[in-house]
């Protein structure tokens, strides 16, 4: 009822404040606020799988807690753009949605990875009359991580390390005012891989605090307003399966640090991460079919959220995603369900690595598609998967090398402003090995033919150098 009297304010242009707000159960704040939500973030396949990623950290998003995965598990440029808005009755008004998105690029030569990406851990708002100036107002808690990521290999391909380093900026925001601030961060993560494309997956994120200033002279509506924003420690740890490049399965187990002291922004007096918390994942996702210019991809799972809300149950979660690929264009939705919880993504958008490589700007997928409907999920193949995931298996086609990713990267800006400009980029030709000019061989003399000889023969002539020399005899005297 709410969201549709909000629908004709808007359509009527009038503001939002002209509904009839709650009122803050308190009217000073004392408490810090939570900076962490153990719901499922992510796009499409992340929540359809529940998650269960720690060991499968093969997206940006999915790479959220283990950065490991920029140098193992991911091809070599990535980029992704995605948000989605939750309905969450544990920790607001079920009808005032919470928006959570994230984006990023990433190049992953051989053996290393690099990212930079932006995700959105967690959001608090709604509308609240002020018991201090009795007006109606928009307050928000919120938290926006910046992360900048490497990550290698090391034992022949068989460990990735990733690092992460964190700007966490803490939004605190209400009638117009707001006090944000900037807090520095890490986060370390690691695979292992195990044979026929097991990996093993480990990943630390110690807490953070955003501070706050609780006397700030801007946040008249609510005296304390601006406290705390505390990130607890995530350890997450897990074992995942993808036999070739149309089957993952994952299985994750989160362990979450308490925050003590921390409350809701609705109700401080309803406390939040007073234990710590064991969160389990599971979930696969399955490519259905795959042709030249279209691709399904089927994602299901489940988890159990363990309540580190004061006074509310467990849930256990169902989750499922679709997603159709039609040239450069997504389409798909995505549901994660609970006992007074909805996370419903539906969408239409554009592949960003499938449009520059319509466009000639990055090389095409040089693996053929299937061409088919359902390809065995079992079926242990190292064809399309990333060189760290199939480092010395035989493969139908090679793994882009460092040099092919580099090449990728410098010729990038050159094609998009021939783009722009109008410019016809023809696709570089095949050359052929130029084969130097054979050498002519100098012609080869004939001797010339010997002087015909004078002598004649030893047979007619004998050579007067072996005649015997006839010496006169004297004659006899008397």
């Amino acid at each position: 009822m709410k969201s549709t009297l909000a629908a004709l304010l808007i359509a009527f242009g009038l503001p939002l404040s002209a509904l009839a707000a709650p009122p803050f159960p308190y009217s000073l704040r004392t408490k810090p606020y939570t900076g962490w939500n153990s719901a499922v973030r992510g796009n499409n396949t992340v929540i359809g799988m529940s998650g269960a990623t720690v060991a499968l950290p093969f997206n940006i998003a999915s790479s959220e807690l283990n950065p490991a995965g920029f140098a193992m598990l991911m091809g070599s440029v990535n980029a992704q753009i995605s948000g989605t808005e939750i309905q969450d009755r544990q920790i607001q008004d079920y009808d005032t949605k919470m928006k959570s998105d994230f984006y990023g690029l990433a190049v992953n030569p051989p053996p290393w990875g690099f990212a930079v990406t932006s995700y959105s851990p967690t959001l608090e708002r709604a509308s609240y009359n002020a018991p201090a100036t009795g007006r109606n107002v928009e307050a928000e808690v919120s938290v926006r991580e910046l992360q900048f990521t490497a990550s290698r290999m090391f034992l022949e391909s068989k460990l990735a390390i990733g690092v992460g380093l964190n700007l966490a900026k803490g939004n605190r925001e209400i009638g117009g005012g707001n006090d944000n601030r900037v807090s520095t961060g890490w986060k370390i993560g690691g695979l292992y891989k195990l044979p026929r494309h097991f990996t093993l997956g480990l990943a630390i994120t110690p807490q953070n605090t955003i501070g706050g200033n609780p006397s700030a002279a801007n946040l008249t509506d609510m005296p304390g307003f601006s406290q705390d924003i505390i990130m607890p420690t995530v350890i997450g740890a897990g074992m995942g399966w993808t036999p070739n490049r149309f089957f993952q399965a994952g299985l994750s187990l989160l362990y979450v640090g308490k925050t003590k002291d921390t409350a809701l922004l609705r109700d401080e007096s309803i406390g939040v991460g007073q234990y710590a918390t064991l969160q389990p994942r599971v979930g696969g996702t399955y490519t259905f079919f795959q042709f030249d210019h279209w691709k399904g991809d089927l994602a299901l799972g489940s988890y159990y959220e363990v309540s580190r809300i004061q006074g509310e149950p467990n849930r256990l979660h169902g989750t499922m995603s679709v997603d159709v690929n039609i040239y450069m264009f997504n389409t798909g939705f995505g549901i994660d369900r609970a006992t007074g919880y909805r996370n419903l993504m539906i969408g239409v958008g554009i592949d960003i690595i499938r449009t520059l490589r319509a466009f000639d700007i990055v090389p095409k997928d040089a693996v053929p598609p299937y061409n088919g409907f359902f390809p065995r999920a079992d079926r242990v193949s190292a064809d399309g998967l990333s060189e760290g995931l199939s480092a010395g298996e035989v493969k139908s086609v090679p793994t882009q090398s460092l040099g092919d990713v580099r090449q990728i990267i410098e010729d990038a800006p050159g094609k998009i402003a021939d783009k722009f400009s109008g410019k016809t980029v023809e696709p570089e030709p095949k050359t052929k090995k130029k084969i130097p000019p054979k050498k002519k061989k100098a012609p080869v003399k004939k001797p010339a033919p010997l002087p015909k000889s004078t002598t004649k023969p030893l047979s007619e002539e004998p050579d007067s150098a072996f005649e015997p020399s006839v010496m006169p005899v004297p004659a006899p005297t008397n």
